[in-house]
Order: C-alpha cells, then sequence, then structure tokens
C-alpha cells in the first residue's frame, strides 16, 4: 500500500518513473483489470480502490481523491493515510517533486 501511494503521486510523469516504480503501477492498472490475482496480498476492496487512487492521480483530479481518501481512512495505517493525505497535497499544490 505505501509503495503504490508514494509511486501514484503526480509528479514525475510516468515515463520518468523507475522500472520498478512502473511495474508497481502497472499492478493497479485498469487494463489489467484482473491484476488483483498478483496483488494477493490486499483484499480486493481496498485494492480496487488503491486502482481508483493510481487512475485519479493520473488524471489529477483532486475531487475523486478526496472521495477515495474518505473511503480508504478506516482501512489504512497512521502512515499510510499520511501517505495518502500527502499525494493529494501534491495534486493541490504540485511541488514537481513528488511525494
Amino acid at each position: 500500500v505505501c509503495v503504490c501511494l508514494c509511486v501514484s503521486r503526480p509528479q514525475p510523469p510516468p515515463q520518468k518513473l523507475l522500472q520498478e516504480h512502473a511495474q508497481t503501477l502497472e499492478k493497479y492498472d485498469w487494463e489489467s483489470f484482473d491484476s488483483h490475482n498478483q496483488v494477493n496480498y490486499l483484499p480486493e476492496n481496498i485494492f480496487l480502490l488503491l486502482q481508483s487512487v493510481v487512475m485519479a492521480c493520473q488524471e489529477k483530479d483532486l475531487e475523486s481523491l478526496k472521495v477515495l481518501q474518505v473511503e480508504l481512512w478506516p482501512l489504512l495505517t497512521p502512515e499510510q493515510n499520511h501517505l495518502l493525505h500527502l499525494v493529494l497535497q501534491e495534486v493541490l499544490t504540485p511541488s514537481g517533486r513528488g511525494v
């Protein structure tokens, strides 16, 4: 969860991600909907919510991220919630450095 949140931030662009980070994001790609089999250590509801976070970050959709944050909040650890908060802050006011 932490790795997914860290690499789903809006910066840098997907083309400039390290290969290992790009591979992590690919696990949550909408095009590979059946990819939950690759991430079987997460409950399906968390996987689908994280998949939505990745998509919202790629689209820089702040409103969707806010809704997802509310849904994810009770399911994540304090550290994971803090990372998600940082992701939202980065979408709101991009620093160019990412999370």
